[in-house]
């Protein structure tokens, strides 16, 4: 596998992977001989091409091999067959397992300018400074393919409250005895009542709503 320093990494992005898995598994199955795999991909089996293709594919997770045979996991089937938010998770797990991409973007996050990955390269990496240049611009165009997939996160569970639910503690809000109209609001489909003179229910409900739209706003953040 090609080396930055004292990190290995993927000579091929991970949807291309995936593509050739997908023919893999059309053609030869779940499970095949080097031979047999390289031949439906067009490749040489002895060629410096298919080697590669091969580690790639495994440092992703996506296959593993040994005694000459190439077997696709349960990772790589879960990102081609899997329900959207399987295939998400998945291709996340997949990029996470490459140590200098979760790296760089621990510490740059999404997006990289090539100044930053060469000081990374030079001073996090160790990579030496006659192949700074070139190695940067082998794992630059990699990491701008992958680096979406390392921006998933699994989303917060929004708490729901089923009708009966929220009647009885609107209920529960009202003082005993209050006879004054409670507040309320109604936009669309959200509905809020709280009493008018009761101040801890107020804040209770405030605070509530805090609570939602910080959800809201770090789900939105997480789409971007």
């Amino acid at each position: 596998m090609p080396k930055a320093g004292r990190y290995e990494y993927p000579d091929r992005d991970l949807d291309s992977c995936v593509e050739k898995v997908k023919k893999i598994l059309e053609v030869c199955g779940e499970s095949a001989r080097r031979e047999t795999v390289a031949e439906a991909l067009g490749m040489s089996a002895g060629g410096g091409g298919f080697n590669t293709l091969v580690a790639s594919m495994a440092m992703y997770g996506l296959v593993e091999t040994g005694e000459g045979i190439i077997k696709t996991t349960e990772l790589a089937k879960r990102i081609i067959y899997g329900e959207p938010k399987d295939i998400e998770d998945a291709k996340s797990k997949a990029v996470k397992r490459i140590s200098i991409f979760t790296d760089l973007y621990r510490q740059y996050g999404e997006n990289v300018t090539e100044e930053q990955l060469r000081a990374f390269l030079r001073d996090k990496a160790l990579v030496d400074l006659s192949r700074v240049q070139k190695i940067a611009e082998e794992i630059g165009k990699i990491y701008k393919k992958v680096a979406i997939y390392l921006t998933y996160a699994e989303k917060p569970t929004t708490p729901t409250i089923g009708v009966d639910e929220t009647v009885d503690k609107r209920e529960k809000l009202m003082p005993e005895g209050t006879k004054a109209e409670p507040l309320k609001i109604q936009y669309g489909s959200v509905y809020i009542q709280v009493p008018p003179d009761d101040a801890e229910a107020i804040a209770m409900a405030k605070a509530a709503l805090e609570f939602m739209e910080k959800i809201v706003r770090e789900k939105q953040q997480g789409e971007k």
